[in-house]
Formats: structure tokens, sequence, C-alpha cells
């Protein structure tokens, strides 16, 4: 389980939907298996500036692609 990217992510909360920007593992035929926890901040574990502007970079790249939203245990991509 080597390849990931962020992304951003659609879940239910009982009357409400809300989006937040995930750390994304994929298996070998490229299917989404595996995201952050609810709570995590992809900016919190940068060790310096340039660190901090590479993760804006990657969350920029993933603002870019479909929105993911979690469907029982798997995760599909979501029209918006």
């Amino acid at each position: 389980m080597g390849r990931w990217n962020y992304r951003i992510v659609k879940e239910r909360f009982d009357d409400h939907f809300e989006y937040r920007v995930a750390e994304i593992y994929y298996d070998q035929h490229g299917t989404p298996i595996l995201r952050s926890a609810e709570d995590y901040n992809p900016l919190s574990h940068c060790e310096d500036a340039d660190e901090v502007r590479g993760t804006i970079e990657k969350i920029q790249a993933a603002a870019r692609k479909p929105v993911l939203m979690v469907v029982g245990a798997k995760m599909v991509e979501v029209p918006e």
C-alpha cells in the first residue's frame, strides 16, 4: 500500500454532509481503500515552511479531482 494522495471527501453525519481533505491510500488496482482520521489536519505535522508549501500544492491538486464519498465501507467518486 504505497500510493496515496490528498482528496476531498464527503461524508454524511446525521442530517447533513461534511467535506474535508483526507489522505487516501489505494490498492494495487487503484481503488481507494483507506483514509485518514476525521480530525486529521494535513498541515499540522509540517516541519518547515517548504513542507507547508508542498502540502498546500498537494491539497490544491486534490481540489481538481472528483470528490470521494464514503458509502458503506467503500469510497466512490461523486459528481458535484
